[in-house]
């Protein structure tokens, strides 16, 4: 039987960062899975079965406008350009979820940090891109932002997968 492992991705809104890693994260698991079953791993490649990755928001400095919104339109453009789909999403704030499912927590910025740390989390609260401060937010910056954000998430999401999973 399979254990399931829980990752949650944590920015301000919930409308860019966080769900753009989600996404990557999602995809770097399936790319992982298959390599994984191809190179002859069933059991490590089985294992990620368990893994389930979803995102929200602190909702610090930010409207409760943003409550249910989707994704920034520039976040959409940017994932879909990298084979991941947004189209669905819907913001969502940590206080609606139930902080001690998660077995990783990867926050955006230190701000990020210190809101789940406050929450008490079993699980280990990860700071990406920490050497540098986080990821820059690029809500409203233009589609070139959220690419250079694109960019150091998908290392963030390779790094995670390789060191964890």
């Amino acid at each position: 039987m399979n254990q399931k492992m829980k990752i949650l991705c944590v920015c301000k809104g919930n409308t860019c960062r966080s769900p753009m890693l989600e996404a990557l994260l999602k995809n770097a698991v399936a790319v992982a899975k298959s390599d994984r079953f191809h190179d002859g791993l069933r059991a490590e490649g089985a294992r990620l079965d368990g893994v389930s990755v979803e995102s929200a928001g602190t909702y610090i400095n930010v409207s409760s406008d943003c409550l249910g919104s989707p994704a920034a339109p520039d976040a959409i453009t940017c994932m879909h350009g990298l084979g991941a789909d947004l189209g669905g999403h819907k913001s969502q704030p940590v206080s609606a979820l139930e902080i001690n499912d998660y077995d990783f927590i990867i926050c955006m910025g230190d701000e990020e940090v210190a809101h789940v740390n406050g929450l008490h989390p079993r699980g280990a609260v990860l700071l990406t891109n920490a050497g540098f401060g986080g990821v820059p937010n690029p809500w409203k910056q233009g589609l070139a932002a959220y690419q250079f954000c694109a960019k150091i998430l998908e290392q963030v999401a390779a790094r995670f997968v390789e060191t964890y999973l």
